[in-house]
């Protein structure tokens, strides 16, 4: 899956779009939602964005779930590599 903001590209890896079709609506759309304000500006200040221990990428905290992902500011371009619950997502 490909979309593209005025921003940064976003690309999100099939595992991840099964883990956002495979999880309750409400949840898809609260990650979704996140994911939109990312692509829009990864910096502001009310993203829960951290970097992984290992310049290994980033996570994305969302209420039970963790995003994780890849991001290039010289490409403009972010990856979601993973999305899963809080509790089988580790650090």
């Amino acid at each position: 899956m490909y979309l593209q903001n005025m921003t940064y590209h976003l690309t999100i890896r099939k595992r991840a779009v099964k883990a956002l079709l495979d999880m309750p609506a409400r949840y898809a759309r609260h990650i979704r939602q996140l994911l939109e304000r990312l692509v829009e500006d990864p910096d502001r200040g009310d993203m829960a964005l951290k970097p992984l221990p290992g310049n290994r990428g980033f996570k994305l905290l969302s209420e039970d779930h963790r995003i994780i992902l890849d991001r290039d500011d010289e490409a403009r371009r972010i990856e979601v590599l993973h999305i899963g619950a809080r509790a089988d997502v580790r650090k």
